[in-house]
C-alpha cells in the first residue's frame, strides 16, 4: 500500500496542521481578553542641571545640555493583566511633552519587566528616573509634560498588546531656565 516514509509524512503533516490551528486559535482568542489594570504615578520633585554626569563622546552638546532628574511615587497593580497566555508584562513611565521645534516628544524614564502575578503589585516612593531625561533642544524652557504609565503584555503565542493607563493629574511645569545657573529645581 504505502511505504513507511509516506505514512510518516502524513502523520507529521497532520500534527503540524493541528499545532498551527491551535496556535492561531490561542493567538486570536487572546486579543479579546480585557487589558485593564491600575497604576498611578505622582511627581514629587524635579531638578534640572546643566552638563552630563557621564561623558558622551558622540554628542558634542552633552556638556551644554540640561538634564532633568525626577522623583516620583509609583503605585501599580497589574496582576489582572496576567492570564493563561501572558508570559510577562513590560511596564514603563513615559514623559510626554511638546516643544516649539517638536510636536511630539516621548522619553522613557523608568521601566520594569514583571514576570509573575506575585510581583505585579508594587509601591515605590520617591523613585528616581532610571534613564537620562534630556530634550533635543539644549534647554528645557517652561515646558509642560505629563507622566504616563504604559504597559505591554507579552504573550506566549500571538500579538503584543500595548496599552496606557494614567497620566499625571496635573501637567508638570519645568522650571524656567536662568542664564548662568547650572542647577535649578521645582
Amino acid at each position: 500500500m504505502y511505504n513507511h516514509l509516506q505514512r510518516l509524512n502524513a502523520v507529521f503533516t497532520f500534527a503540524l496542521t493541528v499545532a498551527f490551528t491551535l496556535a492561531f486559535t490561542v493567538a486570536y482568542t487572546s486579543l479579546w481578553i480585557p487589558n485593564s489594570a491600575q497604576a498611578d504615578v505622582t511627581l514629587k520633585a524635579i531638578k534640572v542641571r546643566k552638563g552630563a554626569s557621564v561623558y558622551d563622546g558622540y554628542d558634542p552638546q552633552a556638556r551644554r545640555a540640561h538634564y532633568a532628574s525626577l522623583a516620583f511615587d509609583i503605585e501599580a497593580d497589574v496582576a489582572s493583566l496576567f492570564h493563561w497566555n501572558a508570559k510577562q508584562v513590560f511596564m514603563m513611565i513615559v514623559a510626554e511633552y511638546t516643544t516649539p521645534t517638536n510636536s511630539v516628544n516621548k522619553v522613557v524614564l523608568w521601566d520594569s519587566i514583571i514576570q509573575s502575578p506575585e510581583d505585579a503589585q508594587f509601591h515605590l516612593k520617591k523613585y528616581r528616573n532610571k534613564y537620562l531625561f534630556r530634550d533635543y533642544d539644549e534647554v528645557f524652557g517652561a515646558t509642560e509634560a505629563n507622566l504616563t504609565v504604559y504597559w505591554d503584555v507579552t504573550p506566549y503565542i500571538g500579538f503584543l498588546n500595548m496599552d496606557r493607563y494614567a497620566k499625571t493629574s496635573q501637567p508638570i511645569l519645568f522650571p524656567r531656565h536662568q542664564p548662568g545657573v547650572n542647577s535649578y529645581s521645582l
